[in-house]
């Protein structure tokens, strides 16, 4: 056993803001001087909703037919990349499944469980993992910047209770999940910003130097399920004789938007980075406009308490699209010390969980 800090979080997927996230929250850790692995856990439900296994072709169902052979292949590289720039810039363990994480109690004193939605039973399928229940007594559990994602009740809270009860420290990612803990635990949680708030837009900038685009365009990243987000987009393009570069690796639904596929982090920032007018229901779309000081209308899709946090916290409510077409512009000197002043607090709390004694 070393004294290496294991970290469990969504580090295998195809979304560009899961590998961002990880990594940041690794880099960070290193960067305050403090050994660190990223654990390779391997959970089936995630592994499944990530795209991360080859999709099954059914003749009867000419969609799986055209997913398998026109889709698959894209996201097929787009996950390779990622799992290689982790590969390249971090460390990460053997692998584990449900059957064998709990021989990572042999390699690890400290067990953090970081950000995504990894409390999320919906998507997890009630995976415990990420709530450390297969560390042993003699260890540390602790929780930094964990989201919930969904809030109904599905009445294993009285475990979960008992779980988060075990945790030295817990700081979570949404306001909302703070009450959320403390209703089922008692336990106070700490709110603290996305791990990718911890790097600056300079650090970004430095260790992953985005791809240049030199046409003039507006982007959108994840339509809101309405399609308002799409079509406001289009419109604006249209009003302001701007091309619409759309993130999407489906089948083209407009012609009024020129397809991106980016399958590179650097790709991935170099089209926020570059343009002119960010349209996102992302929430990590959402971040690194704020980080790139892009003028950005945000909408609303499942989960929606993740991104109306983060524009509370940083007084950009009336930035989001949802029922209104006419956004202010911001000012990112208010925005970008805000930011600041909730980065240093997470900081922070970072440093009490890792110069807590074992």
């Amino acid at each position: 056993m070393n004294e290496k800090i294991g970290l469990i979080t969504f580090h295998r997927s195809t979304n560009f803001g899961s590998c961002l996230q990880a990594f940041a929250l690794y880099k960070k850790i290193e960067k305050m001087g403090y050994p660190c692995e990223i654990i390779d856990y391997r959970c089936p439900a995630i592994e499944e909703r990530e795209n991360l296994t080859v999709p099954q072709i059914s003749l009867s169902d000419p969609k799986s037919v055209y997913r398998r052979l026109f889709i698959w292949p894209t996201l097929k590289k787009k996950s390779d990349n990622l799992e290689g720039f982790l590969e390249k810039n971090a460390k990460i363990s053997k692998e584990y499944t449900p059957e064998t994480i709990k021989l990572a109690n042999e390699r690890y004193k400290k067990f953090l469980v970081g950000s995504d939605i990894v409390w999320g039973r919906d998507i997890t399928n009630n995976d415990y993992a990420y709530f450390l229940d297969f560390v042993s007594n003699n260890h540390k559990k602790y929780a930094f910047s964990s989201s919930v994602g969904d809030y109904s009740e599905r009445g294993d809270e009285g475990k979960i209770g008992e779980m988060l009860n075990s945790f030295s420290k817990i700081a979570v990612r949404e306001k909302e999940a703070t009450q959320w803990v403390n209703r089922i635990s008692g336990r106070r949680a700490e709110w603290v910003c996305d791990p990718t708030m911890l790097l600056t837009a300079e650090e970004w900038m430095k260790l992953i130097p985005p791809a240049k685009y030199t046409d003039d365009y507006v982007l959108v990243y994840f339509d809101s399920p309405n399609h308002k987000c799409l079509n406001d987009a289009i419109e604006y393009g249209k009003e302001h004789h701007k091309k619409v570069f759309y993130i999407d690796y489906y089948r083209k639904q407009s012609t009024d938007v020129v397809q991106q596929k980016p399958t590179t982090l650097n790709e991935f920032l170099g089209l926020i980075k570059n343009a002119n007018r960010i349209f996102t229901a992302s929430y990590h779309g959402m971040l690194f406009s704020i980080y790139f000081e892009k003028q950005f209308v945000f909408y609303t899709r499942a989960h929606k308490s993740r991104v109306l946090s983060l524009a509370e916290k940083l007084g950009v409510l009336e930035q989001c699209g949802d029922s209104s077409n006419a956004v202010p512009d911001l000012d990112y000197e208010i925005i970008t010390n805000k930011a600041s002043v909730f980065r240093n607090k997470s900081i922070e709390s970072l440093m009490e969980i890792l110069s807590d004694e074992l």
